[in-house]
């Protein structure tokens, strides 16, 4: 709590800090206004002088306090603060309210696990035998004994390998002494391959908390942050390799920093068999459930309680077989959520599904119609049907579980797949319907219809064509169910501005082309025609803007159709007055305001030289549009332009560089030739030349900035919309505003346009309005995307998700979100391929333990 009040108090102190310099440079000027006026009594004067000192006082301490460095250990208890309360609320948001936790099993190779020993105080987890010569120790006190203080924590789908990570994660944030690291979890998915770990990791810690870039560096390279990796088994095999190949590494001693690593059993066993394993690290392994666990966590659970007579059929077989059916389809944490959401008030029929082997897939299927009766009352108007929760869901996890957000052509081969299923299912259909048909008029036969030989006929082979088709579709749900099994098949992750693919990618691309050359269209219309004047009637001048217009939104439209969503850059605006930040912000201002006063200075100079030669007009004209060019040429970021990575961009940059490099030598040849006095020639350059200057300064700003995720953080999976939307328009404004005061410093000699008011305002919305919807790819995509999915989600898509992931059904994994569990997800996508999303599918086989 006192980091989240630290925290919080740091940002009204950034807010403030602007605030009270304008009150300080305001009461400055106030008083002198004042004291100049004179008239005032001593005491008079005394109070007067003392308004401005003390706003500077107030200023002066709150920069103070902003400016003043913290130890790195001092930001180090801060992160241990901010991770304690995160790693508290996801540890409630798995288990829910009042459900009990579970005391995890592990063993370490070569030993044995220990039901019946003790837990050890202060932790929620069972003890293991670390070695045949060690004592039984708790999970904190195993891991503090390890030299150095690596653990690779692995064990079977649903066996709680998270669950035992952040109850380890907690026990050592609240214990935690000085110096100690402090363990930060991160979502493996994220890791970007090939990447190196510790600057990742740094920007993981800045993005993810409330820390500067510097901080997170500092931290990293102290070894005061220890990575607690999630889900390497998530990754697939290529990338999993890599990422452990770097952890094993020596380069700055990566074989001996402490991290803890999760990873499911059989994918490890993989990557040890490639050599691929964690380094130096020790192995703990998840064991399963024993039936006496099992047995207390349902009699604890607070929904089980009140039905505890309708559940102790269940605890009896429990009891009665500790290694039966029963106990081995409740053997992880998963299968008991799974167990308890969906037989909370009923579970007769437990037992004689556990028998028969359809337990898994019976739980499956009601679990998410339990959980929407759970969650919503039946009076409640908001609340969503559990068929509709059901066919969303299997739509998402349909779309992200095939890799349908990849690209292009995979979302193409999604949509392909999922047609095929939905035609083969109609066709199935329609032949069940005929053979009912002729059964029906067999049973009713009358002598109006078909003879019966003919019905008798057609049952049959509608009856038969149903049996190769049911036995077709089984053959080709095994392959699939194999296919994502598979070693390199991954589930990717439900982010909402990558999910536009879903309602098809060249129909959501021609409707973006369309939306954007369109408003280009009108945009660039009405501006050109403002700046000239509506044209009177019977002139040829109105073709002009029509012709101007439609280039434009060509233009707007084609880039709209190709522009790729990628992820906005976060600018390190918080590091802006900090040490090398300020260095570096100081020498840019610097050079910026050099060049705006070379491109006057080099114009007068080579006026005065050529006068002072006595030069002819024509030459001085010459030598002034020289010294133009070259001045101009100096306020463009050439670097950065050549740098740009997208063709299109790298012209239309390139080409205004050229433009206003003409201009600065249109400039210095007016000034020369027409022999202007100096003060008009600083006004006039000095005023064209603040444009290039300032877009030269910014440029070079954004390319040396580091990306600083704290500043600009998003806090969860649906922040980044809404984001991006503030930067596009705030784009959109910024060049609006630098092309309206271009347009207003022309000449009164020149009349090219006409600058007015209402021209100015209609070009500068005109401008905001096309950049703007330029510059947000992912938000307006998105809502392409729910216009043309209406009827297969909901509407307010971001809504649902949220509830869905309030509700347990998805979690939040790094800047997307993913199903509560993996085989959820699977069990989502086998039902649809089954053909029955509804609550009896039992299509889904259980993978073998």
């Amino acid at each position: 709590m006192d980091a989240k009040r630290e925290q919080r108090t740091h940002t009204v102190l950034r807010c403030l800090s602007p605030l009270l310099a304008v009150v300080t440079v305001g009461s400055l000027l106030w008083t002198l206004r004042t004291l100049l006026r004179g008239g005032l009594e001593p005491g008079d004067t005394a109070g007067v002088v003392a308004v401005p000192l003390a706003a500077l006082a107030a200023w002066l301490g709150t920069v103070a306090i902003l400016k003043r460095r913290s130890t790195p250990e001092a930001a180090a208890a801060r992160l241990a603060g901010l991770v304690l309360g995160a790693e508290r609320a996801a540890l409630a948001q798995l288990l829910g309210d009042g459900t009990p936790v579970i005391d995890a099993r592990f063993r370490t190779p070569g030993a044995q696990a220990t039901p019946d020993a003790p837990a050890t105080p202060g932790f929620p987890g069972s003890p293991a035998t670390p070695g045949d010569a060690s004592p039984r120790t708790g999970a904190v006190d195993h891991f503090r004994t390890l030299r150095p203080q690596r653990v690779m924590i692995t064990g079977e789908p649903g066996a709680g390998k998270t669950m035992l990570a952040i109850q380890l994660m907690l026990a050592l944030l609240d214990s935690r002494k000085e110096h100690a690291p402090v363990p930060v979890r991160l979502s493996a998915t994220a890791w970007e391959p090939e990447r190196p770990f510790d600057v990742w990791f740094a920007e993981q810690i800045s993005r993810l908390y409330a820390l500067s870039a510097a901080e997170a560096r500092e931290l990293v390279m102290r070894r005061l942050a220890m990575p607690v990796v999630d889900g390497v088994d998530e990754m697939g095999d290529t990338h999993a390799a890599a990422l452990l190949d770097q952890l094993s590494s020596d380069r700055r001693n990566m074989n001996q920093r402490p991290m803890i690593v999760t990873c499911r059993s059989e994918p490890y066993e993989r990557l040890r068999e490639g050599s691929h394993p964690l380094a130096d690290a020790h192995h703990l392994a998840v064991e399963p459930l024993t039936a006496a666990q099992a047995g207390s966590f349902l009699a604890d659970h607070p929904r089980v309680r009140p039905n505890a007579e309708r559940w102790e059929p269940v605890l009896a077989g429990l009891r009665a077989a500790p290694d039966g059916p029963l106990a081995q389809g409740l053997a992880s944490p998963w299968r008991l959520t799974l167990a308890v959401a969906a037989y909370a008030r009923d579970p007769a029929d437990m037992v004689g599904r556990a028998a028969t082997g359809d337990l898994y897939g019976h739980m499956l299927s009601r679990y998410i119609p339990a959980t929407v009766r759970l969650h919503f009352a039946e009076e409640d108007e908001r609340a969503y049907a559990e068929e509709d929760v059901e066919r969303w869901l299997s739509e998402l996890a349909w779309h992200v579980g095939l890799g349908g957000t990849g690209s292009d052509q995979d979302a193409v081969t999604v949509q392909e797949g999922r047609h095929d299923v939905a035609r083969f299912y109609e066709v199935r259909a329609s032949i069940a319907d005929l053979g009912d048909q002729a059964l029906r008029a067999l049973a009713t036969y009358d002598g109006t219809t078909a003879p019966p030989e003919r019905l008798r006929e057609a049952a049959n082979w509608a009856e038969a064509r149903l049996a190769e088709l049911d036995t077709a579709r089984r053959q080709r749900m095994a392959q699939f169910q194999q296919r994502l099994r598979s070693d390199g098949h991954v589930f990717d992750g439900i982010a909402l501005g990558r999910l536009w693919s879903m309602a098809g990618p060249r129909r959501i691309r021609t409707l973006d082309a369309l939306i954007g050359g369109s408003v280009a269209l009108i945009g660039a219309f009405s501006a050109l025609v403002a700046l000239r004047g509506w044209p009177s009637a019977g002139t040829a001048w109105y073709g002009h803007p029509a012709l101007w217009a439609v280039a434009v939104a060509s233009g707007v439209a084609w880039l709209s159709y190709r522009q790729e969503v990628q992820e906005p850059l976060r600018l390190d605006v918080r590091s802006l007055w900090r040490g090398r930040g300020r260095r570096r912000l100081v020498t840019l201002l610097g050079a910026a305001a050099l060049r705006l006063l070379a491109a006057p200075g080099l114009i007068i100079v080579a006026n005065e030289a050529a006068s002072a030669l006595g030069a002819p007009r024509t030459v001085a004209s010459v030598a002034a549009g020289l010294a133009g060019t070259v001045s101009f040429a100096l306020l463009m970021p050439w670097a950065v332009y050549w740098s740009l990575v997208l063709p299109v961009v790298r012209t239309v940059a390139l080409l205004y560089a050229v433009l206003t490099v003409a201009v600065g030598g249109i400039v210095g040849v007016a000034a020369g030739y027409t022999d202007a006095p100096v003060s008009e020639v600083v006004a006039g350059a000095g005023a064209i030349a603040v444009v290039p200057a300032i877009g030269w300064f910014l440029a070079r700003r954004i390319e040396s900035s580091e990306p600083d995720p704290g500043a600009t953080r998003r806090r969860n999976p649906r922040g980044g919309m809404l984001g991006e939307v503030v930067r596009g328009t705030a784009q959109g404004m910024g060049l609006a505003a630098a092309n309206c005061w271009a347009l207003a410093l022309q000449p009164p000699a020149i009349d090219l346009v006409d600058v007015t008011v209402t021209s100015l305002a209609v070009t500068g919305a005109s401008i905001t309005c096309s950049v703007a919807l330029l510059r947000m790819p992912s938000a307006r995509r998105y809502l392409l995307a729910l216009l043309c999915l209406r009827g297969r989600l909901p509407f307010r898509l971001g809504r649902f998700v949220k509830w869905a992931y309030g509700a347990g059904l998805l979690r939040a994994a790094d800047l997307s979100y993913q199903f509560r569990h993996q085989e959820l997800h699977e069990w989502l996508l086998t039902s649809y391929y089954a053909g029955n999303t509804g609550p009896m599918s039992v299509g889904y086989v259980s993978p073998p333990r």
